[in-house]
């Protein structure tokens, strides 16, 4: 179960280092929490989990307390958000939503 809390984090490239510390400090077996956060983050799962953990932040900020989060974007994410709406027809992607 731990195992899968931090899978769902928005530091995709910090996995493993998110593993050994939360085995570190909770005083549980490295390699079983290891093994159980990649049965659910893997190469296979990783665009789902993360549209999942998008579109519920999404949802979360927007609609449920009404926040207009994409006023607190970065200046940089309106060149992604081009590239974004331009290739795959998505528009206004928000970095606060992840």
């Amino acid at each position: 179960m731990l195992g899968n809390l931090y899978c769902f984090s928005p530091f995709p490239l910090l996995h493993t280092v998110q593993t050994a510390v939360c085995a570190w400090v909770c005083g549980l077996n490295f390699f079983v929490i290891l093994a159980a956060g990649n049965m659910v983050n893997n190469p296979w799962t990783l665009v789902p989990v993360y549209s999942a953990d998008y579109f519920f932040g999404d949802m979360l900020l927007n609609r449920i307390l009404g926040l207009n989060s994409h006023l607190y974007n970065p200046e940089w994410m309106s060149a992604l958000n081009t590239k974004l709406s331009l290739y795959l027809g998505i528009d206004n992607v928000c970095l606060w939503s992840f």
